[in-house]
C-alpha cells in the first residue's frame, strides 16, 4: 500500500481517499484498479470540464449558487453572504478553467461524458 503523506496533489482524490491507495475493503487489484481509473478521471478531467460549465457567466454562477442556498436551512443573511460571494469566487474561477486547461466549454462536455475510463 500507498504511505503518501506529502499532501500531493496528485495522490488525493476528489471524493476522498488516495487516488494511488488500495481499497480497505478487501475488493480485488481488478475492482481497485477500476476504481483508481474512475478517479483519475474525475479529478483530472470530469471536474475541470463541469467546472467551467457550470460557471461560464454571471448568471450561470448566480442562478447555481440561488439554487444551492434555497436548500439550505441559513438564516436569510448567511444565503444572502454565500449566494455573492461564492457565485463571484465560482465566476472567476469558471472564467479561466477554459484557458488553463484547454477546455472549450459545451462541445467539451459532451465529449468528455462520452469518453469515461
Amino acid at each position: 500500500g500507498s504511505s503518501d503523506t506529502s499532501g500531493s496533489k496528485a495522490s488525493r482524490s476528489w471524493f476522498g481517499g488516495k487516488g494511488s491507495g488500495s481499497s480497505s475493503s478487501g475488493g480485488s487489484n481488478s475492482t481497485d484498479d477500476e476504481e483508481r481509473r474512475w478517479r483519475k478521471w474525475v479529478d483530472e478531467r470530469f471536474v475541470k470540464v463541469l467546472t467551467a460549465n457550470i460557471y461560464r457567466s454571471w448568471d450561470e454562477s448566480w442562478n447555481t449558487f440561488s439554487y444551492m442556498t434555497q436548500q439550505s436551512h441559513w438564516s436569510w443573511p448567511v444565503q444572502q453572504s454565500v449566494r455573492l460571494a461564492g457565485a463571484a469566487l465560482m465566476w472567476q474561477v469558471g472564467r479561466g478553467m477554459p484557458k488553463k486547461y484547454s477546455i472549450t466549454a459545451t462541445s467539451c462536455l459532451y465529449s468528455t461524458s462520452t469518453a469515461v475510463p
